[in-house]
């Protein structure tokens, strides 16, 4: 069971972005962006795209939708979001950004019924450097705090349940860089999951990047 929960994590970890895009966003800037990511930690490799709608730099939600693939199992995730910024404050070379996003996640294995619901809110900071020629790099920072419940099927094929309390990010950090409509990003993420009623406990550090595109 340690190596199915282990792969769930992995997959479930990695967002390389923060709960939405608004942080790279100037003030009073609406965009509908197309991001693809990518990640390969560990054995598990998952990739996928973030389409999403951001208005007036600040409200940002939309929906990620990734394909993990490990030796032990492959599956889908969908993590639908929501990201607000209370603080937006722009200056000439600069601009700070403070908020709160929220998401949540489904994973599900291919050819089985195991899955997992995971639920995370937190916190959100990033700063960002106005350069000349529409260059811009923003440095970016959350954690998540959540649940999770894991649905496998035992060594006799019978469904079973594990409820755990866990910390779904316990720090991400990032570096966007923009140059006009065009981002890449580079993603570190440090989380894990430990046992509600045991000392059950897995924690990893993940790596990905991402390319998107701003439409309009």
């Amino acid at each position: 069971m340690k190596k199915f929960i282990t792969t769930f994590i992995i997959s479930a970890l990695f967002i390389s972005n923060l709960s939405g895009q608004n942080y790279f966003l100037s003030e009073e800037e609406s965009a509908l962006i197309f991001q693809g990511n990518y990640s390969d930690n560990d054995g598990v490799r998952a990739f996928g795209i973030t389409p999403s709608i951001n208005a007036n730099g600040k409200l940002s939600f939309g929906v990620s939708l990734q394909r993990f693939n490990s030796k032990p199992s492959n599956g889908y995730k969908t993590t639908p979001f929501v990201s607000y910024l209370f603080l937006k404050k722009a200056r000439e070379t600069d601009i700070v950004n403070l908020g709160l996003g929220v998401h949540y996640s489904y994973e599900s294995i291919d050819g089985d019924k195991s899955s997992s619901n995971i639920f995370g809110v937190g916190p959100e900071f990033s700063y960002q450097f106005i350069l000349e020629n529409d260059f811009r790099i923003t440095l970016g920072t959350a954690i998540y705090l959540g649940k999770s419940k894991f649905e496998y099927r035992n060594y006799y094929n019978e469904l079973s349940t594990v409820e755990t309390s866990f910390s779904l990010k316990d720090f991400i950090f990032l570096i966007n860089l923009r140059h006009k409509k065009t981002f890449f990003e580079f993603a570190v993420n440090r989380g894990g999951y430990s046992g509600k009623h045991s000392d059950y406990y897995v924690s990893e550090i993940l790596f990905g990047f991402s390319l998107g595109y701003i439409i309009f």
